[in-house]
């Protein structure tokens, strides 16, 4: 399994804004159209500004392949009017899931 974390830095005023976006546009899309897509977690700090998506794939080649094409990045579009600062990801192997632990 592989993971990504995109951080995100905004105003505090805009963090409900961020969370509409992620939960009405950026979560569908990902469930609905990319390939090996697992499960998403946003975090966040909503008094600082602070959020991150935390995204979980089957395979580092399902990782490459959102790149590739583009759509990830084009996701991501959807909260540049939010943001102060380009997001920052990086990714990640998993070595370590609850339901794998004994």
């Amino acid at each position: 399994m592989y993971a990504r974390l995109t951080s995100f830095q905004l105003p505090p005023e805009r963090f409900q804004d961020f969370l509409h976006i992620y939960e009405q546009q950026f979560l569908p899309a990902a469930r609905s159209s990319w390939t090996g897509f697992r499960d998403a977690y946003l975090l966040g700090d909503e008094r600082d500004g602070d959020a991150a998506i935390l995204l979980f794939w089957n395979t580092r080649e399902d990782v490459q392949a959102i790149d590739e094409s583009g759509e990830y990045a084009e996701r991501l579009h959807l909260f540049e009017s939010l943001i102060d600062f380009p997001p920052v990801t990086d990714d990640y192997q998993v070595f370590r899931h609850p339901a794998e632990s004994g």
